[in-house]
């Protein structure tokens, strides 16, 4: 069975849990809807803007992201994937 690998928390409170690049990679059907996940995420956090919190659920550490770059960054790093859409 799958798990999630990361929870982000918005300025708003809202938490999304995404899961880990390795765990969707070779399967078409499950990588679209994560990577769905991924645009609305984009978009939320567009609106709602910084701090945003991402908790690394198997290592259980937590990191506090308050710029854009940064995001971005993270992002690239550990899903692979980049904003569009102004962010």
């Amino acid at each position: 069975m799958f798990a999630f690998k990361h929870q982000i928390q918005l300025k708003t409170s809202e938490k999304i849990w995404l899961f880990g690049e390795d765990y969707y990679n070779d399967k078409n059907i499950f990588s679209n809807a994560h990577r769905a996940t991924l645009v609305q995420l984009c978009k939320k956090i567009n609106v709602s803007g910084f701090p945003i919190t991402i908790k690394d659920l198997q290592a259980n550490e937590t990191l506090k992201i308050y710029s854009k770059s940064t995001f971005s960054q993270w992002l690239i790093t550990n899903q692979q994937f980049q904003c569009k859409d102004g962010l």
